[in-house]
C-alpha cells in the first residue's frame, strides 16, 4: 500500500487518571505518546519519508468516539488525505470493542488506510482478511470492560477529591479563575468579578431580575459565554454558538451560586462518564459543599439579601388541581421563538425587556386584536379545508410516501446483503481488496442517498398523521365552529402562531400546509 501521509493519533482522558494518586500516568501523557510514535516513525525506513500530521483529544473518553480529534481524522481519511493512522495501542482508538471492531475490519480496510498499533505489535498490512483475529478483539473486549470499571473509581476519587475543597469543573465559574499554581482552586478574575457583585448590588437593592438584564444589555456587558469564550477559545457553550444576550436565567443562576460566597459545591448533578450525558439530579442532602476554599466575591448577608429580593412571587394556587397539568404554548415570539407573556392587555415576547436594541421589542400585540385576527383567519380556513377534498389529497400522499419507504429500506436491506457477501468474499481471499472497494463504493454513496431519503419520507409521514383523517376532521369542525377565542381547541389543529408585531403573524398548523399554514 502506497502511504504518502500519516496521521498520528494521540487521546487522553479520565480513563488515563491514577486514581490513587490523582495525576496522570507518565506512560499515557500526550507528550509521552508523542514520543513514542515519533520514534516509532523514525525508525521505519518507509514511514519517515512520509509527510507526518497530528490529530489530539485531550480530556475525551475512549467509549465515545464523537471526539473533534478523531473527527478531524476521519475527515481527512474520507477525503483521501491519509494513507496511515498510528497509534500507541488499540484503547486510544477508543475503549469499545465493537466500535474499534469495526473501523479495524471494515471502515480502514476499505478506505485502503493503513492501521499501526505500536504496543499490541499490530500492523493492518501484515494481516490477511481479518484485523488480527481473536487476539485483537480480546484486547478491545479488556480496554472496553477497563473503562466501564474505571468510572466507578473515579467518581469515587473525584467525591474524596471534593470533600478535601478542591474544585473539580472543567471551567471556572464567571467571575473566577482557575489559580496558575493550582488548578483545583479558583482565584478572582477582576474584570467579571465587578458584573457579579453589581448583580447582587442591585438584586438586594429590589431591581427586578428583568431590571438587572436589561441594564446588562443596555451597558454592552458580555454574556458569561461570550467572556469565556474571550478568555479561552476552548470553551464551548454546551447549547451550541454564542448567546448575545443576557437572560435573566443567567441572572438567577448567579445569584443562586454559593460559589461566590467562598464554597466549593459538587455533586449536584451526575452524568455517564463515557457518554458526558447528564443522568440526574441529586437532592442537596447528597452535595458536597465545603466553605472558605477561595475568595467570596459577595458577603453571605448581601448573598441573603439579593436571594431573598430576587425571589420571584408565588401565585396563591391552593385548592387548585394540578395534577398532570402542562403548559402549552401558542404565541411565540418570530424573531427568538420564546413564548409570548401577556402584560397590560397585551402578548410581548418575554425578552423585549431584555434590552433596548432588540428585535423582540417589535413583537407585541394587542392581545384582543390578535386573538380576533387570529379567530378569524382560522375559521375561514377551516372552512375552506373542509369544503376542499383534502382528506384525500391527504391519504394519497400518505400512501405514496409509505410506498417509497418500504422500497427504500427493501433497497438498503439489498444492498447490506451483497455487500456482506462481498466483504466475506474478500476476508476469505475470493477477491482482492481493489475488487472488494471498486465493487462497494458505489454502494457506500447509494445506501447514503437513501438514508437521506427516507428520513425525508418519515419525517412526511409524520406530518401528516392526523391530517385527512376523521379525526383531523373534527378538529377543523371544531376550529370552524368557534365564536370565541379558545386556546384549547386552537392547539389541536395549530402548532404555533409566530408574532413579529405591527400586525405580522404567522399560523403553523399541524400537519404543514396540508392545513393551508401561512401568513395572515
Amino acid at each position: 500500500m502506497k502511504v504518502d501521509v500519516v496521521a498520528k493519533y494521540i487521546r487522553l482522558s479520565d480513563e488515563d487518571v491514577d486514581t490513587g494518586r490523582g495525576v496522570k500516568q507518565e506512560s499515557d501523557s500526550v507528550v509521552s505518546q508523542r514520543r513514542l510514535l515519533d520514534g516509532f516513525i523514525d525508525g521505519d525506513g518507509e514511514l519517515r519519508k512520509c509527510r507526518i500530521i497530528e490529530f489530539c483529544d485531550d480530556g475525551f473518553s475512549g467509549t465515545d468516539f464523537r471526539r473533534p480529534g478523531f473527527a478531524g481524522m476521519m475527515e481527512a481519511v474520507k477525503q483521501g488525505e491519509v494513507g496511515c493512522i498510528i497509534v500507541k495501542d488499540f484503547s486510544r482508538l477508543g475503549r469499545d470493542y465493537i466500535e474499534v471492531g469495526s473501523y479495524l475490519e471494515q471502515i480502514f480496510p476499505l478506505m485502503e488506510v493503513r492501521c499501526i498499533s505500536v504496543n499490541d505489535r499490530y500492523d493492518s498490512e501484515g494481516v490477511l482478511g481479518t484485523a488480527g483475529g481473536l487476539n485483537v478483539a480480546f484486547k478491545n473486549l479488556i480496554n472496553m470492560l477497563y473503562s466501564r470499571d474505571l468510572s466507578k473509581k473515579i467518581r469515587s476519587a473525584q467525591m474524596a477529591r471534593a470533600r478535601k475543597g478542591e474544585y473539580l469543573g472543567g471551567f471556572a465559574r464567571y467571575g473566577y479563575e482557575k489559580s496558575l499554581e493550582d488548578k483545583h482552586r479558583l482565584v478572582v478574575d477582576p474584570e467579571a468579578a465587578e458584573v457579579v457583585r453589581k448583580i447582587f448590588t442591585m438584586a438586594a437593592e429590589g431591581i427586578t431580575i428583568s431590571g438587572i438584564v436589561r441594564y446588562l444589555n443596555d451597558n454592552g456587558v458580555l454574556t458569561c459565554v461570550e467572556y469565556k469564550q474571550r478568555k479561552d477559545s476552548r470553551y464551548q457553550h454546551p447549547g451550541g454558538g454564542v448567546k448575545k444576550l443576557w437572560g435573566t436565567q443567567s441572572v438567577r443562576s448567579i445569584l443562586s451560586d454559593e460559589t461566590y460566597i467562598g464554597k466549593v459545591v459538587w455533586n449536584r448533578s451526575e452524568k455517564s462518564i463515557t457518554t458526558g450525558k447528564k443522568m440526574l439530579w441529586h437532592d442537596r442532602s447528597e452535595w458536597v459543599v465545603v466553605d472558605g476554599q477561595h475568595e467570596p466575591l459577595v458577603s453571605e448577608e448581601l448573598f441573603a439579601l439579593a436571594n431573598e429580593r430576587a425571589k420571584p412571587k408565588k401565585r396563591d394556587r391552593s385548592g387548585v388541581d394540578m395534577s398532570g397539568f402542562k403548559r402549552e404554548v401558542l404565541f411565540v415570539c418570530g424573531y427568538c421563538g420564546r413564548s409570548m407573556v401577556k402584560k397590560n392587555h397585551k402578548y410581548c415576547c418575554r425578552y423585549r425587556t431584555c434590552g433596548s436594541d432588540t428585535e423582540c421589542r417589535r413583537a407585541v400585540e394587542d392581545m384582543e386584536t390578535l386573538e380576533g385576527s387570529v379567530m378569524e383567519y382560522v375559521r375561514k380556513t377551516a372552512e375552506v379545508m373542509l369544503g376542499n377534498s383534502g382528506r384525500k389529497d391527504v391519504e394519497a400522499e400518505r400512501e405514496t410516501l409509505e410506498k417509497k419507504l418500504d422500497a427504500l429500506r427493501k433497497e438498503k436491506e439489498r444492498l447490506s446483503a451483497e455487500k456482506m457477501f462481498l466483504y466475506d468474499k474478500y476476508r476469505s481471499g475470493g477477491m482482492t481488496r481493489e475488487q472488494f472497494k471498486a465493487r462497494t463504493g458505489s454502494m457506500g454513496v447509494r445506501v447514503e442517498e437513501i438514508g437521506k431519503e427516507m428520513g425525508e419520507a418519515e419525517d412526511g409521514i409524520e406530518r401528516l398523521k392526523g391530517c385527512g383523517s376523521r379525526d383531523g376532521e373534527t378538529v377543523l369542525e371544531g376550529i370552524a365552529a368557534l365564536r370565541e377565542f379558545d386556546k384549547g381547541v386552537l392547539r389541536k389543529g395549530i402548532e404555533r402562531i409566530r408574532v413579529f408585531g405591527e400586525g405580522r403573524i404567522e399560523v403553523v398548523w399541524k400537519g404543514g400546509d396540508m392545513f393551508g399554514g401561512g401568513d395572515l
